[in-house]
């Protein structure tokens, strides 16, 4: 389970990459938005990637399947949502290593074009 501090530390990261689960059109503005408030997390490229796919995907990705959330959660039900479901993974079994490559692909496609947009904005961003 995730420290006090690390949990602090994620928290604002948690809360932009919570947007790629709204049921809405992730616009340009949407990908600005989320683009920026990663910018200067201080977490490299990679380590967002690693947040988004293990532990804000598994905790939202519901959101897109249903008539979901389209206005947006406060940072703190978000932490709520993170922390309830990183409490359910760790004490639940853990598939093995090929099914879980498979499943964390399959939960990160309905998302994965506006990932795919956030990065390009963030490695753009970073080589100006």
């Amino acid at each position: 389970m995730l420290t006090p501090d690390e949990i602090a530390r994620r928290l604002p990261e948690w809360v932009a990459l919570s947007e790629l689960f709204l049921d809405t059109e992730f616009d340009e503005i949407a990908c600005r938005y989320v683009a920026e408030r990663l910018r200067g997390s201080g977490f490299e490229l990679h380590e967002l990637e690693e947040i988004l796919r293990d532990e804000v995907t598994p905790a939202f990705r519901q959101n897109l399947l249903v008539a979901g959330e389209w206005s947006g959660w406060s940072p703190d039900e978000v932490r709520e949502i993170l922390l309830g479901h990183l409490e359910k993974q760790s004490n639940g079994p853990r598939l093995p290593g090929v099914l879980r490559r498979r499943w964390r692909k399959w939960t990160m496609e309905p998302i994965a074009k506006d990932w795919d947009r956030v990065k390009s904005m963030l490695i753009s961003d970073a080589a100006s």
